[in-house]
């Protein structure tokens, strides 16, 4: 068996908008949970990286996106 007390591995999630994203992120948490343990899990929500830009213009938006 392969120690993999110092490895990690990370997991990206991409889909369009709802097509269970978020679904099968809390199934895998709950699942990887049970098996390694919390502290051994983190998730990072793509809401995480949100700027509300919701006070600038249409015009200014469509700017920073580019």
């Amino acid at each position: 068996m392969t120690d993999m007390s110092h490895q990690c591995v990370i997991v990206g999630i991409a889909g369009a908008s709802a097509s269970g994203k978020s679904l099968i992120a809390s199934t895998l948490y709950r699942e990887l949970r049970e098996q390694v343990g919390d502290e051994h899990i983190g998730v990072i929500p793509e809401d995480s990286y949100y700027k509300d830009q919701s006070h600038l213009s249409m015009e200014e938006r469509v700017k920073n996106q580019l």
